[in-house]
C-alpha cells in the first residue's frame, strides 16, 4: 500500500492514502484525541463494513438470475432446498445474499419447514433457540420434525404449532423424554400421519405406553415403534405402514411388554398395510396355525437373526407384485431363507432379471426383478466360497424360463480355491439360465465363459442361444491358464522375465484371448445369433504394476484399439472399461 513519508518526531505517522481527505485532516490536525483514536477507528470500521455489505447486496441484486426469473419462480426454487446433516443450519446464510432473496425467503414457509425437518439434538441449547425463531416463519405449512431427546422446554416451544405436525420422529434417552412426548401428543396433533419412536433403557419393570389413539389421531397412517411399547392403539384398517422391532437395549429385553398381542394378531388387525417392516421379533409370531392376509401389501421387509424365515413367509398372503426384502444371519444357505418350493414362489418365478453379489467375507446379496422392479432381495452370510455360492444360485433357479438378464456384481477380486472348478460352476450357471439375452459375470474372467458359450450340440448352441450382450473382465490371475508351454518364462521379445517380480506373457495371453473371442463371435454369427455387444474390463493393476511384458500398453483406451485391430469385423461391438474394486 502507498504510505506517506513522515519524520520520526511526528506525533502520529502519516496515514494510509486510501483514507478520505476529511479523515486524514481530522487525524493530522489532532482533532481526534489519542485516547479516543481506537473508538473512532472502530466506529469507522463498522460503518465501512456495513457499506461493503450493502454494496455486496446491491451487486447480488443485479445478478442475471434476479433480473431474468420472475419472483414466483425464485420462491419456488427456495421451496426445494432440502437440508442435509448440518447442525449449523447453513441455509440461513441465503438471507444475506440480497434484499430480494431475503424478502422472498422470509415469505416462503416451506423453506423454513424444510430447515426444521432435519435431525436435531435437543441437548444443545442453540437448537431450541433456532426452533423458536424458525417455527413462526413456517406459518400454516405442515411440519416434519425429528428430535433426539424431548426436554420439557421443547414441548413448550412446539405446543403452539402442534396442530400442524404431520410427521414426528423421536429418539428418546430416558423416561422423562417419554413423559414429555406424551404431554405433547395429548395436547393435540390432529394432522399427525407418521410417528416413529425409538428409545434407550427405561427405569422400572414395564415400558410405558405411548399416548396414542385413533380418536386423537384420525390421520395417523404410519407407525414405527418398538414392539415393547406398541400397545393396541391405532392398530386398525386405517394403518398403511407398520415398522415394528425389538428394542436393542438390554434393559428392554428383560422387561415385560405392554403388547398382549402376538405378532400374528397385530398383523390381522392391520389388513390394509402397504408397507410392513419386521425386525427380530418373529419369535413373537405365535402358533404357526393360520395365514394372515395382507392383500394391499406392496413392500415387506424382514430382518431376523434367530427365526426360520421360510416358515413365516408361508404364513403371509400378499400380492405377487409385493417386493420382499430379507436380511438374516441365522441361515447359511439361500434356500433355507425361502418358502419350501421357491420355484413356485411368484417373487422368484416371475423374475426376468437376477443380480447376485458375494464379497470376500461371505456377505451375499441376491436380487430378483420383474419389468425393472425389485420383487425380492436377500442379504445374508453364506458359508461357502464365492464360486460355491454361484453353484447354489444355479440350483435355486434351475431351470429358469423367464430370466433374460443375469448380473454377478462384485467389488472385490474373485477368490478361487485350488479345489474349486469354475468351469463346471459356470456350465451349471448357463444351464440354469438358458434364455439369457444379457450376461454380466462381474469380476470373473470372461475366457472360460466365452469358450462355453461357443459350444454347440446337434440342436445348435448348447448354452444361451439368444445371448446378445456379454460383459466380463480380463482377470490377470487366470492368465497362467492360457500360457503355451513355450511362452512360460520368456517375454514377448524373447528376454527372460524379471525374477523379482511376476510378469505375464502379455502378447501371448492377448493373442489367446483374441482367438477365444473370435471363435465365439464367428460361431454365433454363422448361426444367425450374433452378439451385439462384447464388454471387456481391465483391472488397474494391469497398468499401474506393469503385470504384462509387452511392446504395447494395456490402458483401456489402448487395449480397445488393440482388440479392434484383432477382432476384424467386430470392431463396433467391442467395448473396454476400467474395473473398480474395493480393498
Amino acid at each position: 500500500m502507498d504510505y506517506l513519508a513522515q519524520s520520526i518526531g511526528d506525533a502520529f505517522p502519516a496515514f494510509d492514502a486510501s483514507l478520505s481527505e476529511e479523515e486524514k485532516a481530522l487525524l493530522a490536525e489532532g482533532l481526534v484525541d489519542s485516547t479516543q483514536l481506537q473508538r473512532w477507528a472502530a466506529a469507522k470500521i463498522k460503518e465501512y463494513k456495513e457499506r461493503i455489505q450493502s454494496l455486496k447486496s446491491v451487486y447480488n441484486a443485479g445478478a442475471l438470475i434476479n433480473r431474468k426469473l420472475p419472483r414466483e419462480v425464485l420462491a419456488e426454487i427456495f421451496s426445494h432446498f432440502h437440508p442435509g446433516y448440518d447442525l449449523h443450519d447453513q441455509e440461513i446464510k441465503l438471507l444475506g445474499v440480497c434484499r430480494l432473496w431475503r424478502h422472498l425467503i422470509l415469505r416462503t414457509p416451506v423453506f423454513w419447514a424444510n430447515i426444521i425437518s432435519r435431525q436435531r439434538h435437543m441437548a444443545r441449547d442453540r437448537q431450541l433457540g433456532r426452533l423458536r425463531l424458525f417455527l413462526p416463519l413456517t406459518r400454516a405449512h405442515p411440519l416434519t420434525l425429528w428430535f433426539q431427546g424431548v426436554p420439557p422446554a421443547l414441548v413448550s416451544v412446539l405446543t403452539p404449532h402442534a396442530s400442524r405436525i404431520s410427521s414426528l420422529t423421536v429418539e428418546m434417552a430416558d423416561c422423562a423424554d417419554l413423559e414429555s412426548l406424551n404431554k405433547l401428543l395429548r395436547g393435540g396433533t390432529p394432522l399427525l400421519e407418521h410417528l416413529a419412536v425409538t428409545h434407550s433403557p427405561y427405569p422400572g419393570k414395564t415400558i410405558p405406553t405411548l399416548a396414542i389413539s385413533r380418536q386423537n389421531f384420525p390421520r395417523l397412517r404410519s407407525l414405527m415403534l418398538p414392539v415393547e411399547s406398541l400397545g393396541e392403539a391405532c392398530l386398525d384398517n386405517d394403518l398403511r405402514t407398520l415398522d415394528v422391532f425389538g428394542c436393542v437395549c438390554q434393559a428392554c429385553r428383560e422387561m415385560k411388554t405392554n403388547t398382549p398381542l402376538s405378532l400374528l394378531e397385530i398383523l390381522e388387525r392391520c389388513p390394509s398395510l402397504r408397507t410392513l417392516k419386521i425386525q427380530n421379533i418373529l419369535h413373537m409370531w405365535g402358533p404357526l396355525d393360520r395365514t394372515v392376509a395382507l392383500p394391499a401389501l406392496c413392500e415387506l421387509e424382514i430382518e431376523e437373526h434367530r427365526g426360520d424365515l421360510g416358515a413365516f413367509l408361508t404364513r403371509m398372503a400378499y400380492p405377487r407384485t409385493c417386493a420382499v426384502y430379507l436380511g438374516t444371519s441365522a441361515h447359511t444357505a439361500i434356500r433355507e431363507c425361502l418358502p419350501p418350493e421357491p420355484n413356485s414362489w411368484p417373487q422368484l418365478r416371475e423374475a426376468d432379471e437376477v443380480r447376485f453379489r458375494v464379497d470376500f467375507h461371505g456377505w451375499s446379496v441376491l436380487r430378483a426383478l420383474a419389468c425393472g422392479h425389485t420383487r425380492f432381495k436377500l442379504g445374508m452370510f453364506v458359508k461357502t466360497t464365492q464360486v460355491g455360492s454361484l453353484k447354489e444360485l444355479s440350483q435355486l433357479f434351475s431351470p429358469s424360463a423367464r430370466v433374460t438378464s443375469l448380473k454377478l456384481e462384485s467389488f472385490v477380486y474373485p477368490y478361487i480355491r485350488s479345489e474349486d472348478d469354475p468351469t463346471a460352476v459356470f456350465r451349471g450357471l448357463l444351464e440354469a439360465f438358458p434364455h439369457l439375452i444379457r450376461l454380466d459375470i462381474g469380476t470373473y474372467d470372461g475366457r472360460r465363459v466365452m469358450q462355453l458359450l461357443g459350444e454347440t450340440s446337434a440342436d445348435g448352441f448348447r448354452y444361451c442361444p439368444n445371448l446378445r450382450e456379454l460383459r466380463s473382465v480380463w482377470y490377470y490371475g487366470d492368465d497362467e491358464l492360457y500360457w503355451p508351454s513355450d511362452a512360460q518364462g520368456t517375454s514377448a521379445a524373447g528376454r527372460p522375465y524379471n525374477t523379482e517380480k511376476w510378469h505375464k506373457a502379455g502378447a501371448v495371453v492377448f493373442s489367446v484371448f483374441c482367438d477365444i473371442a473370435v471363435q465365439l463371435l464367428d460361431r454365433r454369427r454363422a448361426a444367425g445369433k450374433s452378439l451385439k455387444k462384447l464388454c471387456v474390463g481391465v483391472y488397474p493393476e494391469v497398468v499401474t504394476e506393469s503385470l504384462y511384458v509387452d511392446t504395447e500398453g494395456w490402458e483401456p483406451s489402448v487395449l480397445k484399439q488393440r482388440l479392434r485391430r484383432r477382432l476384424t469385423g467386430y470392431e463396433d461391438i467391442v467395448h473396454v472399461f476400467p474395473v473398480k474394486v474395493e480393498d
